[in-house]
């Protein structure tokens, strides 16, 4: 480690992609604190558009990046092919990152790519999946997620749109994988539910009864909303079933492939992956970790290591659910 410091004292420099808000900056500003002669370099590109960009600078013969944090999906599906991203665990050089006891799943539990070499899953979160307002559907008309299929919910249902990658289709592919493509389907059918990409608006119309149940709600929102006092009437529904959780692993790192900065990514990687690292990214980042040796943080649904999950559809090995999912709401929702 001493050699990777005095390495990364000489390069001076790190240049990262990550997701965009201050939460993530203030994050990454306690690295710099910590190694105050690296200056970090960092952009806030989403998943495809630094796909978009790194490969044709790398085909190019130009290689500008060093790591690249984000969802996994773009990670497996366009830079590991690419070869744009290097094997991580050779990068890691401390025991109790590597000490699987640490880890849900153990440390390698956490590689979202099918080779278990390129990308990994810090996250480790409970994230429900439906969100009721209690004044309008009481409890003794809708108990299950698994009910949500009768017709009689046509016209009380909102979705965030399922029909291309995000927390919509990710959620439609839990479905799948846990009660099968044709509940699916037969769900869309029978609801034909109301579609919105904006994630304000989807709480707003559960808040307000015009579409009281809703299917894959941004928990911050909820929370945000929660904390003004304006949902005290909504209420997960079945939040501890197999339907109505999964576990969410959709926040990932990457060490870019020839990185300029080598020992500065190294740093940065053995960093993140601390304990230090993940504490700091659950009380800023607002992400959950899975590491298992953190404290709790009030609004993020830490794994129980005892509890039993569905095997979480963020990894490569499970994509097909979330493309069987985006297919048949493409097909069903016109």
């Amino acid at each position: 480690m001493d050699k990777v410091i005095a390495g990364a004292k000489q390069e001076g420099t790190l240049v990262l992609n990550g997701p965009p808000g201050q939460g993530y900056r203030d994050w990454v500003a306690e690295f710099t604190k910590k190694y105050p002669f690296v200056k970090v370099e960092q952009s806030a590109l989403t998943g495809a558009a630094f796909v978009a960009r790194v490969l044709p600078e790398q085909q190019a013969g130009q290689y500008l990046w060093d790591i690249h944090m984000g969802g996994p999906d773009s990670g497996y599906r366009q830079l590991v092919p690419a070869n744009a991203v290097d094997p991580l665990t050779p990068a890691l050089l401390l025991p109790e990152i590597l000490d699987d006891s640490k880890w849900y799943e153990g440390f390698n539990g956490g590689f979202a790519d099918a080779q278990g070499k390129y990308i990994y899953a810090m996250q480790g979160e409970v994230e429900h999946e439906v969100i009721v307002n209690r004044d309008v559907v009481p409890q003794s008309q809708l108990n299950s997620v698994e009910a949500l299929n009768d017709p009689k919910w046509k016209g009380k249902i909102s979705i965030l749109d399922p029909r291309a990658n995000g927390a919509g289709a990710a959620t439609g592919a839990h479905f799948v994988l846990v009660k099968g493509a044709d509940w699916w389907r037969q769900m869309l059918q029978n609801t034909q539910p109301a579609l919105t990409q904006d994630r304000r608006q989807q709480f707003e119309w559960v808040v307000r009864g015009q579409y009281p149940i809703t299917i894959a709600p941004s928990g911050d929102t909820v929370q945000q909303f929660r904390k003004d006092g304006l949902a005290n009437s909504t209420e997960w529904l079945a939040p501890d079933s197999a339907m109505g959780s999964r576990l969410l692993e959709s926040f990932s790192v990457a060490l870019v492939t020839r990185a300029p900065h080598p020992n500065a990514a190294r740093l940065f990687l053995n960093w993140v992956l601390s304990r230090e690292g993940q504490d700091g990214l659950q009380r800023l980042g607002n992400n959950a970790s899975r590491r298992l040796d953190l404290g709790d943080v009030a609004g993020l649904d830490r794994i129980d290591p005892k509890a039993k999950y569905a095997d979480s559809v963020n990894k490569e090995v499970n994509s097909h659910y979330q493309t069987d999912a985006i297919n048949i709401a493409k097909e069903v929702l016109k």
